[in-house]
């Protein structure tokens, strides 16, 4: 469904908990979402900020905190698996 620019869809996405993953998440959430923290990364925070500085990841700056929404988040997967297949063939 579509209305003034503003896309609506039923998808819902869930973490591997079965918590529902909001639209916003939490700088350790996004984490948990882009499955940083797995025991190959050593520091998923600095991982994150590395995604942000080089320009591949956006946050969102609430107070002290970043925030990532879900849209950037999945956007930020595609990006990455395009990137990952363009330069393993």
């Amino acid at each position: 469904m579509k209305d003034n620019n503003v896309i609506f869809t039923n998808s819902i996405n869930f973490f591997s908990d079965q918590t529902i993953v909001p639209d916003l998440l939490t700088e350790n959430e996004a984490i948990k979402f882009l499955r940083l923290d797995t025991d190959t990364i050593k520091n998923p925070h600095h991982t994150l900020k590395y995604y942000r500085n080089k320009g591949q990841l956006k946050g969102t700056r609430i107070g002290n905190n970043y925030c990532y929404t879900k849209k950037e988040l999945l956007s930020f997967i595609e990006k990455a698996t395009e990137w990952t297949n363009r330069n393993s063939a």
